[in-house]
């Protein structure tokens, strides 16, 4: 268990937040997104019933919108002989979603 002598409380409390954050997959991320892009509820609804914040729920839309632009980019840069992306199929932005590396697939 976090603390002990000597430790001051703010560290303490910021140790237990950081051990029992929760951490959301990609999927997770995409259908939260999805079931706000829909407008069945309102996003202030939605972030209540997942038991989330307001703001990563729009930065996650923001980045989900914004990757298939920038996937579209990538190809298109691909398409002309500019390289992108980090070649790593499997990195990840801050986000979460997925980067595009250029790569052909759609």
């Amino acid at each position: 268990m976090a603390g002990g002598k000597g430790q001051n409380p703010e560290s303490v409390v910021r140790e237990i937040r950081r051990k029992t954050r929760r951490k959301f997959s990609i999927e997770e991320k995409i259908r939260i997104v999805l079931e706000g892009l829909k407008g069945e509820a309102s996003i202030a609804e939605l972030c209540r019933r997942e038991g989330i914040v307001p703001n990563p729920y729009y930065r996650w839309s923001k980045a989900f919108l914004e990757t298939g632009r920038v996937y579209e980019n990538a190809v298109e840069d691909n398409d002309k002989g500019i390289a992108v992306g980090s070649g790593d199929p499997t990195a990840q932005g801050k986000t979460g979603f997925p980067i595009p590396t250029g790569g052909s697939e759609a």
